[in-house]
């Protein structure tokens, strides 16, 4: 009985070790099975690195025209501020101009009889060089018949003036002389004595303050203070004065009680180098029109459109026009951003900050090309050492298998030479 449980035991030994082997070979072919499947997904993992650059390009490229979006929103809002502080500038410049007309109708009306020292004092009380800077002056205008003409001579030659005849020489019912031109510069003396009615523009803008009651600007004239070969247009603002003061009730009334004008000349170039002498407007280029834009038309300008336009190939360009009413005339203003405006511009950096991006994206690439390729590697590398593992361990299965062959051999051996000698004596 006790051979019998031996040879028990010892067979339940070999069942389990050939049962324990066969658990443990599958246990490593289960995990070299795994990690085979991990090298199946490598592809998915050497598509990362470039999935990672078309992510970040794609990111590069909307954060740029996001950037290049905002800096075109500031821009527009900043030039539609500047053209709407122009605009109003130059509209409230006018106004100036009107409300100091009004003054001088005031004053003339007041006084029983002006002269050429009391309006001389009067202008000058008004300190015209350093708060009016882009008015020529103040003069008036007088309404005289043919029969008149003698005797305002007479008037303007007690007065002082050297060459007091009307010009230019015509015979007419009735002339608009300028007897006064204040500040009595050389340029304003050669405008005294000068008939306004003598030229159509002019006559326009007369007729229009005189029916009307109100300021009237003449369209674009070339003044009779201009002497030199670049003469430079203007324009004047008219304010009619009538017999008694007031306004009369109509416009027959209104043509029959009209005895002169108070009236401002402008140099446009001076009108508009004074509305620009605020730095904020600096950033604009200007262009006035009396009436539709036409070249007949351009009042002045400035800015150096040129080198405007060059610099608008760089960057976006603005420009838009608008309309602003001048005592009864319809100026079109248009305005041009400079190179100064875009100098002050963000969209310069949209090149740049597209370029960083690429460049970050691209070391991104890298980074992630050359960690998803080390990784491959210890992969594989993993797998060769499992693969290894896997042909040792089945090496190390055979050999024990021989073993336990030659040792159940030898153990059958045994029992069977050791049943024989038992036979034997017991025989």
């Amino acid at each position: 009985m006790k051979d019998g449980t031996s040879i028990a035991l010892r067979n339940k030994n070999i069942l389990n070790t050939l049962f324990g082997n066969y658990l443990r070979k599958e246990r490593w072919a289960y995990i070299v099975s795994e990690h085979l499947n991990n090298l199946k997904n490598d592809n998915d993992t050497a598509r990362f690195p470039y999935l990672v650059l078309a992510v970040s390009i794609f990111l590069t490229v909307g954060i740029t025209y996001n950037f290049y979006q905002s800096a075109k929103n500031k821009d527009l809002i900043r030039f539609t501020s500047e053209v709407n502080r122009i605009h109003l500038a130059i509209e409230n410049k006018i106004n100036l101009y009107v409300a100091l007309l009004k003054g001088g109708r005031g004053f003339v009306e007041s006084n029983r009889e002006i002269n050429r020292v009391n309006f001389a004092e009067y202008v000058k009380s008004l300190e015209l060089e350093n708060n009016y800077r882009g008015v020529q002056g103040i003069g008036y205008a007088k309404v005289v018949t043919a029969a008149e003409r003698e005797a305002l001579t007479k008037k303007m030659i007690s007065e002082g003036y050297s060459d007091s005849s009307v010009f230019p020489a015509a015979d007419k019912k009735s002339y608009q002389v300028i007897i006064y031109l204040e500040p009595l510069t050389e340029r304003n003396q050669k405008a005294i004595g000068f008939d306004l009615s003598s030229e159509p523009n002019r006559v326009e803008a007369l007729n229009r303050a005189r029916d009307s009651g109100e300021a009237a600007s003449s369209s674009k004239v070339i003044l009779s203070q201009e002497t030199e070969p670049s003469n430079q247009s203007g324009f004047l603002i008219f304010l009619p004065i009538y017999k008694n003061g007031g306004l009369p009730a109509t416009v027959d009334e209104r043509n029959k009680n009209i005895t002169g004008y108070i009236f401002s000349p402008f140099r446009t170039n001076n009108f508009l180098n004074e509305i620009q002498n605020d730095k904020s407007v600096s950033d604009i280029a200007l262009r006035i029109y009396d009436g539709q834009p036409s070249a007949e038309n351009l009042l002045t300008k400035t800015g150096d459109l040129q080198e405007s336009a060059f610099a608008n190939q760089i960057e976006e360009n603005y420009t838009t026009e608008n309309e602003l009413n001048v005592a009864g005339r319809k100026w079109i203003i248009q305005y041009d951003s400079t190179p100064s405006f875009i100098a002050q511009s963000s969209l310069g950096w949209t090149p740049f900050i597209f370029i960083i991006g690429i460049i970050f994206s691209f070391l991104l690439f890298g980074m992630t090309y050359w960690e998803t390729s080390t990784r491959i590697k210890l992969q594989t590398t993993a797998a060769e050492l499992f693969e290894l593992e896997k042909q040792k361990q089945g090496l190390l299965e055979k050999e024990q298998k021989a073993r336990l062959s030659a040792e159940q051999a030898n153990n059958t051996k045994d029992e069977f030479i050791a049943v024989v000698s038992h036979e034997l004596r017991t025989r």
